[in-house]
């Protein structure tokens, strides 16, 4: 009787009532959560794969160490020992984290394009409803990372044959110290630039699948014809320039913030896990990255995501 007294008892006072005593709930919050939660289960569990495929060569390492140690000899450790496994988990990671990437890209496309609005519905039926544009947008991640890659190895074939040319006809050694080669500022100056413009000229290619349910290829074609507009190159720039800067900002502030407890963590492993000192020490380094670039993406994505679907269905 307050109730109606106050606020009435029409349409307005049951729509009211119906809002106060029931709070809206969002299905698609719920898949964005969990496929987040996958994602850090994932990746924790491809880290401890890492160190698992690793360690016989933490452990030559420190045998090594030890044996020097005891003869009172120097030694200086080859980390490159320990990459080869750890080289072979990382498609593993890049999955986990594509397919995590996927589902938030389906969230966001369908709240943009104003199909997220599933407040009536489960959370099983909103999955089931996102799942073929999440699966869409999974396999186009995969062509995409396929043709980086393929650009890549051009760019780098192509450098190695000019390098070679240049050794061969000119008074330059490319490949001798102090040479290109040899320096990472170098070999990303010449392998980056291809790969580079590509992922810019693909860039809307996932919304494309996640709002209109193309093919890969389809969406591949449609986001190069987007983006080499002319009046879509100073807002790319801009966002790219302003997300790249926040997100670095935050990523170094959260890496000092992080830093003093790296020997905590390496005492922690030497006390707990094990007595090797390699392998506290990759832990120290490893996890607090790991930890903080997830953070980062966990962050970023979804608006980043929801971004690029918006400027897709304004350019369509």
């Amino acid at each position: 009787m307050w109730w109606n007294r106050k606020h009435g008892s029409g349409a307005a006072g049951m729509w009211l009532r119906a809002n106060v005593r029931r709070p809206r709930r969002s299905p698609s919050a719920a898949v964005v959560l969990c496929a987040v939660g996958s994602v850090w289960l994932g990746c924790l569990l491809v880290t401890l794969l890492a160190f698992a495929l690793a360690r016989p060569g933490f452990e030559g390492l420190w045998d090594e160490a030890q044996a020097a140690r005891a003869a009172e000899d120097s030694y200086s450790p080859d980390p490159l020992r320990v990459v080869p496994p750890v080289l072979l988990v990382i498609p593993l990671g890049a999955l986990v984290v594509a397919a995590g990437s996927a589902v938030v890209h389906a969230v966001a496309a369908a709240g943009v394009s104003g199909g997220g609005d599933h407040r009536r519905l489960s959370v099983r039926e909103a999955w089931r409803r996102l799942r073929p544009a999440a699966a869409g947008v999974l396999v186009l991640y995969a062509l995409r990372a396929a043709l980086l890659l393929a650009a890549t190895l051009a760019a780098g074939v192509a450098a190695v044959g000019v390098a070679s040319v240049l050794e061969l006809f000119t008074d330059l050694a490319p490949f001798r110290m102090s040479g290109p080669f040899e320096t990472p500022a170098g070999l990303a100056s010449m392998l980056a630039p291809a790969p580079v413009a590509l992922r810019i000229a693909f860039l809307l290619a996932p919304a494309a699948v996640a709002v209109d349910g193309v093919t890969a290829r389809t969406a591949l074609r449609r986001s190069w014809s987007l983006v080499r507009r002319r009046r879509v190159w100073p807002w790319f720039l801009a966002a790219s320039l302003l997300g790249a800067s926040v997100a670095g900002a935050v990523w170094l502030s959260a890496w000092r913030a992080v830093t003093p407890l790296r020997p905590v963590l390496r005492e922690a492993v030497l006390t707990h896990v094990t007595s090797n000192g390699y392998v506290a020490e990759a832990a120290a380094t490893v996890l607090p990255a790991m930890t903080l670039t997830l953070l980062c993406v966990t962050v970023c994505l979804h608006p980043a995501q929801t971004l690029l679907t918006a400027v897709y269905v304004r350019l369509r």
